[in-house]
């Protein structure tokens, strides 16, 4: 019986350890940008696109990706952070904004210091998850 316990509790154990992993893995790929506020401060840097602009805000790694346009296509940041000028990224992901025309939406980030960030303001379709070819900006860099 003990056995039995011993096993259930290491099998409980293992279990949430392996969820701990997968939803911190899970942290970046497609996210929603949901809050309204953001931060208050003017040091950031911004991309522009046809019917989008993202920016980010270095301190504290802040997101805002605005949509510009009434097409009824969602607004979207792609980004990557490396450890390197077009390095492999260690960590990527889009953040959408689909709240409709007119709209700016903001997400923080927890990125390692002095790690290049790199982004695109672009517009797409959240159902499908897909960004429109052709509809990014020319992107920006910076560090975490």
């Amino acid at each position: 019986m003990l056995k039995t316990r011993t096993a259930t509790v290491l099998g409980t154990i293992a279990a949430a350890t392996m969820l701990t992993i997968t939803t911190a893995s899970a942290a970046d790929g497609h996210q929603h940008a949901t809050a309204v506020a953001g931060p208050d401060w003017d040091e950031f840097m911004c991309d522009d696109a046809v019917g989008a602009r993202a920016c980010f805000f270095h301190d504290g790694d802040w997101f805002s990706i605005e949509d510009r346009d009434k097409d009824g296509h969602s607004a979207v940041v792609k980004w990557k952070i490396s450890t390197s000028y077009n390095g492999p990224a260690v960590r990527s992901g889009y953040i959408w904004n689909t709240s409709g025309n007119d709209t700016v939406r903001y997400m923080n980030k927890d990125f390692p210091e002095l790690y290049d960030v790199y982004f695109y303001a672009c517009e797409g379709n959240w159902s499908t998850k897909t960004i429109i070819q052709g509809s990014c900006g020319t992107g920006q860099s910076g560090l975490a």
